[in-house]
């Protein structure tokens, strides 16, 4: 579809030219082979649509004298001012759409020959119905707004009103005020073109203005030249060039609002449902499918959208019988007459205008000799009985299916029938022996017949309607069925006998693409059956894999649980020597190592498998930051390297996973720490770009001024294992961190980057929009979690590993909590079945035990038909990290997840969360 253009014309384009500020013209090289045309647009001028391409009267003229002199054209859109302003300084070559003006002459060179001449128009609104576009005598006395530069086009209306004797009252108003006096109601009638014409106006009166040209900068005289000998032999081709041209971007007529007098109004309100004849067997003019449908119907509708009349249709089998409900008075109107009005009143009927043209078509059988004195011609019943010749013997059918048979048969020599009804039969059909012909003239036209001494008011409306169809709607309602005749079913005879050597290729191909499936088929079960069994095999690895990591994570995280755990308790011993302390601590930091180990081997399987999952919940952004330094407060001692922050929050609180923002960030100040030198520095930044009211963009960089990456070596950096620089430190690692800190980045929908030049350092960046927290989530974070709330309570532990349990009852029974222990799942069902109501407040509960583990031991327990088994908070406490392993949990009914090995500070704020 071409794009919306500006509403600029020919006509305003001129008058631009006159206000603009003239300006000193720069000359422009000549004899170029591509030229550069000023472009603005302009509808039906200079037309720009939505793929790029161009139309209008002035790009097919440029194409057509581009023919003649083998120029090329580079094409400057832009606004109307600036470009005349440009071309009257000799920055384009060429322009069109301009009028003539002799004070012009001195910046433009105007060729031999115009483009044309455009039309002026007297507008006024659609809901003014004291002016009738066919009585000039009801513009006397009106307003005509007019555009005070525009003199030629007011010279040419003055002589337009003194010629019929009309008098006006002409208002001249600036460019502003002229172009809304409609509007605005400042003006009756506007002195228009083309380009201001829209659904809510008519045209009164159309006269010719002004011829318009193709002009050069002034000193393009050569080009000038060269257009007007181009212009010559193209209009020595063809005179009519510019008028095509003019008739096919601006409407030769124009249709108005129709004029509906009271009597006819008063009519149409009281008329009732007007019925309508049709035939069902004229496809696609007219037919039944449920109901009527066609062209006749699609254009009775749309009179019914024009006036308001009411419609209802009576369906007949033929055309001679929807004839005689008419003239039986079982119809008030025939849908559509094919005949004239001669014949029409031969018939006593009257007809209307006719709303669409019929090509016709004559079929004649192949055998017949036409030349003949004597011509048989098949005709529709209820057609015109009078033959147009002597030598022509109408023999008659009740429809155009049967007309065409006879042909076929011999019965009769020809017939003539409309274009779309005959491709509907050879869609049905295959007529061997008919040839066919264009038609030497078309067919009358589709008109609505009625009775004579019908109502004259209803004549009176339906004509009146009828002329207000325009020739595109008429014209898309007769499309819009053709197109529908491609989607009738062909039947296969009519097939065949249009494409035997197609159909017989068909059935040969189909026999050998039925052997092709057969032999594929068997193969492809083959493949299958091996393909089913790499499958088993690799859903087998993939779970022997899965099911390795997660022994190994809740073998390795069990121990590490009791370092990591008894460790924490021992240092909270106040009395401890300072030695001690430290060796505790260097233990500690042994342990957290060895957990980052595991964890980023199980990271990675996560990434892989497409298991990795990114939580969302209110975090305090200031909270990681300082965690962070926390965490590298002995680095920043041991290495003597600067650890500094730059941030820069309007926000405090954010929606989104902690742990991995954590995580990620960590891991790169880390590496930062590994590959930094003595006296170096680590720059921390952290930037809050506030998009809206609920969410920002958090820009996070960690920069350094270590030995930096090879250039060659950047694009491997963030694969798996990969360690690009030399670690001065001797620290190890797993060369998975920024594998796996480059997909969570991922996740959160950022894009990790670096920057890195060696021996000048790194810098590692991302951004993340992280939704801003409301106040409720707010408040919810900034709770504390007090411990000590759970004093005197009763704590049931189900877990079979001493340690582990030694640790846990430790840290519950420093802050005064009571606790039972159960040694597996099936221990601690039968402790809690056997408890008084509300005896134990809260359960911490392993998942892998002997004889009953966790899930189950869970599941028994809110089977119990009580309250209080429905409602104890029940915490899952496990070295199992898996998702799968979380979901099963919660699944099970247990209310918290508690991943081992974890800090002191954790595990008190989940339990005094939940309980």
């Amino acid at each position: 579809m071409r794009g919306f253009v500006k509403k600029i014309g020919a006509v305003v384009l001129a008058v631009i030219i006159s206000l603009s500020v003239f300006c000193v013209p720069v000359n422009a090289k000549n004899n170029k082979k591509v030229l550069k045309v000023a472009f603005p647009e302009s509808a039906g001028i200079n037309e720009v649509y939505e793929d790029g391409s161009y139309g209008g009267s002035v790009y097919e003229w440029l194409m057509e004298i581009s023919k003649y002199t083998g120029w090329e054209y580079e094409f400057v859109n832009g606004n109307a001012d600036e470009l005349l302003g440009e071309m009257m300084q000799g920055k384009y070559d060429i322009m069109g759409g301009m009028l003539y003006q002799k004070d012009l002459e001195k910046y433009f060179s105007y060729p031999k020959y115009s483009m044309g001449s455009n039309y002026s128009l007297l507008i006024y609104p659609k809901q003014d119905e004291s002016i009738k576009s066919f009585d000039l005598s009801t513009l006397n006395g009106k307003t005509i707004g007019v555009y005070k530069k525009a003199g030629h086009k007011i010279k040419r209306l003055k002589i337009f009103l003194d010629s019929n004797k009309i008098k006006c009252k002409i208002k001249y108003l600036d460019l502003k005020d002229y172009e809304s006096c409609l509007k605005n109601k400042k003006a009756d009638l506007m002195l228009g073109s083309d380009v201001y014409m829209n659904d809510d106006y008519n045209v009164a009166a159309k006269f010719v203005a002004d011829p318009y040209y193709i002009v050069t900068s002034h000193d393009q005289k050569e080009i000038c030249k060269e257009i007007s000998d181009a212009m010559e032999e193209i209009y020595a081709a063809n005179p009519n060039f510019a008028d095509e041209l003019y008739n096919k971007y601006f409407p030769e007529q124009y249709i108005n609002t129709i004029s509906f007098s009271k009597s006819d109004l008063s009519f149409i309100k009281n008329a009732g449902a007007i019925k309508v004849a049709v035939s069902e067997e004229l496809y696609p003019i007219s037919y039944k499918d449920k109901e009527a449908d066609g062209i006749i119907p699609d254009i009775i509708n749309l009179i019914s959208e024009k006036s308001g009349l009411k419609f209802t249709y009576v369906t007949a089998k033929t055309y001679e019988d929807a004839l005689n409900l008419v003239k039986d008075g079982k119809a008030d109107i025939l849908g559509g007459f094919f005949d004239d009005s001669y014949f029409a009143d031969k018939q006593n009927l009257i007809l209307t205008k006719s709303y669409i043209n019929v090509d016709g078509v004559i079929l004649k059988n192949k055998n017949a000799n036409t030349g003949s004195s004597k011509v048989t011609q098949a005709v529709l019943k209820g057609g015109n009985t009078n033959s147009a010749s002597k030598d022509i013997v109408l023999k008659y059918y009740d429809s155009y299916e049967e007309c065409l048979k006879s042909v076929n048969s011999g019965q009769t020599d020809q017939t003539i029938m409309p274009s779309s009804v005959m491709e509907s039969l050879y869609l049905k059909n295959y007529y061997p022996n008919v040839i066919y012909t264009s038609s030497e003239h078309s067919l009358p036209g589709l008109s609505i017949a009625l009775k004579k001494g019908s109502d004259s008011r209803l004549y009176t409306v339906l004509n009146k309607t009828v002329n207000n169809i325009s020739e595109t709607e008429a014209g898309n309602i007769k499309k819009d069925n053709m197109v529908s005749i491609g989607d009738n079913k062909v039947s296969f005879k009519s097939y065949y006998y249009s494409n035997p050597t197609l159909v017989i290729s068909i059935i040969v191909g189909f026999i050998i693409l039925v052997a092709v499936i057969i032999l594929l088929f068997i193969w492809f079960k083959m493949k299958n059956n091996v393909m089913k069994v790499k499958v088993e095999e690799a859903e087998a690895s993939s779970k022997a894999k899965s099911e390795f990591l997660s022994l190994m994570s809740h073998e390795i995280r069990t121990p590490i649980n009791a370092i990591i755990g008894l460790t924490n308790i021992n240092m909270m011993n106040e009395d401890l020597p300072e030695p001690l302390k430290k060796n505790l601590s260097k233990i500690d930091s042994s342990a957290q190592f060895l957990l980052s180990l595991v964890n980023d081997i199980l990271d990675m399987s996560k990434i892989q498998n497409y298991k990795m999952v990114i939580n969302s919940e209110c975090f305090d952004l200031t909270k990681v930051i300082n965690d962070i330094d926390e965490l590298f407060i002995s680095k920043k001692e041991e290495k003597c390297i600067k650890l500094t922050y730059d941030i820069d929050l309007q926000n405090k609180y954010f929606m989104g996973d902690s742990v991995r923002i954590k995580q990620i960030i960590s891991n790169i100040v880390s590496n930062a720490f590994k590959f930094t030198e003595e006296d170096g520095e680590i720059i921390l930044t952290i930037r809050e770009i506030v998009k809206d009211s609920n969410s920002s963009d958090v820009f996070f960089s960690i920069k350094d001024n270590g030995i930096g990456i090879k250039e060659d070596k950047l694009s491997k950096i963030f694969e798996a294992f990969e360690q690009v620089s030399i670690n001065y430190n001797n620290e190890t690692g797993t060369g998975l961190g920024l594998f796996i800190c480059n997909h969570l980045v991922k996740l959160m929908g950022g894009d990790l980057k670096v920057k890195s030049t060696e021996g000048e350092g790194s810098d590692f960046y991302f951004t993340l929009n992280l939704p801003i927290a409301s106040e409720k989530d707010v408040k919810k974070e900034i709770a504390e979690n007090n411990i000590t709330k759970l004093e005197n309570t009763r704590v049931l532990i189900a877990e079979d590993n001493d340690l582990n349990a030694e640790i846990v009852i430790s840290l519950l029974e420093m802050n005064n909590i009571n606790v039972e222990r159960a040694l597996n799942g099936e221990e601690a069902v039968t402790l809690f079945k056997d408890s008084e109501d509300n005896y134990y407040d809260l359960i911490l509960m392993d998942i892998k035990m002997p004889e009953k583990d966790g899930i189950e031991a869970t599941k028994e327990i809110r089977r119990i038909n009580s309250d209080y088994a429905k409602n104890i908070p029940i915490i899952a406490m496990t070295a199992n990290t898996f998702e799968e392993d979380r979901k099963n949990a919660f699944d099970a009914g247990m209310n918290a997840f508690l991943s081992k090995p974890f800090n002191v500070d954790e595990f008190y704020k989940i339990i005094s969360e939940t309980k």
